[in-house]
């Protein structure tokens, strides 16, 4: 027997119809033993051995209809618990059972009205599904509502704040999601995976992300006006992981002569263009304010892989182009320096690297597959230093080296000897030696020594 008891039941006489009032007591019990409903039955003696249910309902009010006019019933009352158990009858009597009688005047067809119904007379189980419609409501605001109302299919929610929940545009495929328990907004992909999300920290303090596994990029910025695409203030850490692609590509799309790639300036220093369109110049690089610096020029080149070589060694050019692009640019074979005064140096190793038949590289289109193929399979790929600053590998076969000392190519492979006040005719760009220290022959005639290429005295450099 359940601990939830009967404490009132009162009945009151209507048009065919008689309201009862129940009230109960459930103490402190446990979920499973709480109420789940309030069972009513009537008789039209006061016998309960004659009831039959007449209903059930949650304490409160019930309304026992469709009774005939000037009819009496006698009520009694019982609870039952989640657990199916009955609680005690109430009245106890089983011949003191609660009555009241209808009126003597029965119900004309549409003649209840606001003042025939009884307050709270209308139950829960008296609206038909679906019967409340939109036309039938107009509130300004509803308050302290409390329900699981499933799918909601609404026209727009205006100044709506949702707590505690998911809001996502799709249950499944490609979507937007923000979840209450991290409040980030993220996009999923047609398979589910992470495409784009704000507010995700990984990986340091990042407040956006962008993951994409495609052929077109993860993040277009587009501006067909005049402020721009993208403005970065402070620090902007871009990376791809994908072996022949860039990180970052940015694309003046108009052509015309201030249509640049990219604009980097700092507030009250220099300002330079990356990808100047051809109307401008068609420069890859541009300053427009100060100038570039530190400055080395290099050239793409090969070797053949079997040849020996490192940084610092001359090379020469061997008169052999692999490939070329337009006027601009051409790559060819190159070997170490071994004739006194060549004519054909063509700069100082800076880098050599394997060559990838993927690898970008200004000359060599990627259409030229099997060029490629073939250069991945014979040649080590050059950086070759030929203007500015750098390091060279030298020799004693000249003599000394001592300040303001052109440089030329010697009978050792790849290393400059001394060379007095010669003038190297063979250098594309004259180099001369830098640097504190002299080099003395004799520190042996086959030694190599890396020095700059150019000396003053000065004793601060």
């Amino acid at each position: 027997m359940p601990d939830i008891t009967i404490t009132s039941l009162t009945a009151a006489g209507g048009a065919q119809q008689i309201t009862l009032a129940v009230a109960v007591s459930d103490g402190n019990v446990l979920p499973y033993l709480q109420l789940a409903a309030v069972e009513i039955w009537a008789a039209s003696v006061n016998d309960r051995a004659s009831a039959a249910k007449a209903g059930e309902g949650p304490a409160g009010q019930l309304t026992h209809t469709g009774l005939p006019t000037s009819a009496t019933r006698f009520y009694w009352a019982r609870a039952r618990d989640r657990s199916g158990n009955l609680g005690p009858w109430f009245p106890a009597s089983a011949t003191a059972g609660v009555s009241a009688a209808t009126t003597s005047t029965a119900l004309a067809p549409g003649s209840v009205g606001n003042t025939e119904l009884a307050n709270g007379a209308v139950t829960g189980v008296k609206i038909a599904a679906y019967s409340v419609t939109a036309d039938k409501m107009s509130v300004s605001s509803l308050s302290a509502l409390t329900a699981n109302l499933g799918t909601v299919t609404a026209g727009s929610l205006t100044g709506v704040t949702i707590t505690g929940a998911t809001v996502q545009t799709a249950t499944s495929g490609r979507r937007v999601t923000m979840s209450a328990s991290d409040n980030y907004l993220r996009v999923i992909s047609a398979s589910g995976s992470q495409v784009a999300a704000i507010g995700e920290t990984y990986s340091g303090d990042v407040v956006m992300s962008v993951a994409r596994e495609s052929g077109t990029p993860a993040v277009r910025l587009q501006n067909s006006s005049s402020g721009g695409a993208l403005q970065l203030t402070g620090f902007a850490d871009i990376s791809s992981s994908y072996a022949f692609q860039p990180a970052l590509i940015v694309t003046g799309s108009s052509g015309s002569g201030n249509n640049h790639g990219i604009r980097g300036r700092a507030s009250g220093g220099g300002s330079g263009l990356i990808g100047v369109p051809a109307a401008s110049g068609g420069f890859a690089v541009y300053g427009e304010v100060g100038s570039i610096a530190p400055f080395t020029g290099s050239h793409d080149g090969f070797l053949e892989r079997a040849s020996a070589g490192g940084p610092g060694d001359i090379v020469i050019d061997t008169g052999r182009i692999l490939m070329r692009s337009g006027l601009d640019d051409a790559v060819g074979v190159n070997a170490l320096a071994d004739t006194v005064a060549d004519p054909r140096v063509y700069g100082v190793i800076s880098r050599r690297v394997p060559f990838e038949a993927g690898a970008m590289m200004a000359a060599f289109p990627q259409q030229a597959a099997a060029l490629r193929d073939y250069c991945a399979e014979r040649f080590d790929r050059l950086v070759i230093n030929s203007l500015g600053e750098g390091l060279i590998n030298v020799c004693g076969r000249g003599g000394d080296i001592a300040a303001g000392d052109l440089l030329c190519a010697s009978s050792l492979p790849g290393a400059e000897p001394a060379a007095g006040r010669w003038r190297d005719a063979g250098l594309y760009r004259r180099q001369g030696a830098r640097g504190g220290d002299v080099f003395q022959s004799g520190r042996g005639a086959a030694d190599r020594l890396h020095i700059p290429l150019r000396v003053t005295n000065d004793p601060d450099l």
